[in-house]
């Protein structure tokens, strides 16, 4: 069974009888071959409408770290006001070729130069993942996001929030937000988890009634565009919400750094509590079982200890970074029979790393 296409079809259950207000069409990005890897060409197609018969055309394209830009411009009329279909495609040559050095995540930009002297205006956007897509090796926490203070895309804050549920390869997205009146507003969408990324078409329902008072289903479900997650750890984030202006006019993106939502006043609190680390593949070593009680903070730093001082999580925790998880944490032991291990994936509830000898290790917060 789809399982994504089985939550979409409870969620069009749930608002039987709503109207479907549909959305402005973003250009379509598309990317061959569909899972690229390290060093190998690929071809970018956009596919789009113009709202006259003067389409942009292919001008340049371009990889720099991790961003990828294709760009068009739109030579002078005379054009009449027929809106006119179009392609601008990248990489078709080897003069052209478009060639990832490093694996991770691409953010694929489409822009617009409306002639030779115009500023480029962003017309597309959609994340690409390069590499081992098929398995990053952990999966965004289930449970409640926030905006992330110092982040690399702060613009967001109190009263917005995120709630991520991740089931068998899917994702599902409910950002708690304000719609174009500025009222509240719940916004879903539900996509594929591809390694690192999905894309989430977006959908706003609207003019129903309840909790507190008697219920009514929800008028309208608004297709309000789409949204792009970049998953960076099992707590740590960004989306990118995406929406059309119409046929030749610049799209709208608001990126949002966000993190797993913690009770704890401080990061390193949330990590207080028992865990038990194994290793991915079970190879006999017998797993461990620790406690930390207790934290000891410096300047960038912080340590976690259990009560009898034989083990130690030493992580990183940037000032720069109040309400975020550490980045990456080291677990130290007295005894000469434990190997280190260095967790590189760090969320509440789970971690991710290696050990010395170069097994994948895991931790798995138990809860009392």
């Amino acid at each position: 069974m789809n399982v994504r296409r089985s939550l979409a079809t409870l969620l069009f259950a749930a608002v039987a009888g709503a109207s479907l207000v549909r959305a402005n069409e973003a250009p379509q990005i598309r990317i061959e071959p569909a899972q690229p890897t390290v060093g190998k060409a690929l071809r970018v197609d956009v596919d789009a409408a113009w709202s006259d018969t003067c389409p942009p055309r292919f001008e340049s394209a371009a990889i720099d770290g991790f961003d990828i830009t294709v760009r068009a411009v739109r030579d002078a009329g005379p054009c009449t006001g027929d809106a006119t279909p179009y392609r601008v495609s990248a990489g078709v040559t080897e003069a052209q070729a478009l060639r990832p050095t490093r694996e991770g995540v691409y953010r694929v930009r489409y822009e617009v130069r409306n002639g030779a002297r115009g500023e480029p205006e962003l017309h597309g956007f959609r994340l690409l993942q390069v590499g081992d897509g098929e398995d990053a090796g952990f999966v965004p926490e289930t449970g409640f996001w926030w905006p992330e203070l110092g982040g690399e895309f702060g613009r967001a804050g109190p009263g917005i929030g995120v709630q991520i549920e991740v089931q068998s390869g899917t994702v599902s997205v409910s950002a708690l937000g304000y719609g174009p009146d500025n009222r509240a507003g719940w916004f879903f969408g539900v996509g594929a988890l591809d390694g690192r990324t999905a894309h989430l078409d977006m959908s706003l329902l609207d003019g129903g009634a309840g909790p507190f008072e008697a219920y009514s289903p929800p008028k309208t479900m608004q297709a309000v565009g789409h949204a792009e997650l970049e998953v960076i750890s099992p707590s740590r984030a960004v989306l990118w919400f995406v929406r059309a202006q119409g046929a030749g006019r610049a799209v709208r993106v608001e990126p949002m750094s966000i993190v797993r939502f913690s009770f704890a006043q401080e990061p390193g609190e949330a990590l207080i509590g028992r865990w038990l680390i194994v290793p991915e593949s079970d190879d006999g070593t017998a797993p461990r079982r620790i406690a930390f009680t207790r934290i000891e903070r410096r300047a960038g730093e912080l340590a976690l200890r259990d009560a009898s001082g034989e083990h130690a999580l030493l992580c990183e925790s940037p000032a720069s970074l109040p309400n975020s998880p550490p980045g990456l944490c080291r677990l130290e032991s007295a005894s000469s029979s434990e190997a280190s291990v260095e967790f590189t994936d760090v969320g509440l509830q789970q971690m991710r790393g290696w050990d010395g000898a170069g097994r994948r290790m895991l931790a798995f917060r138990i809860e009392p």
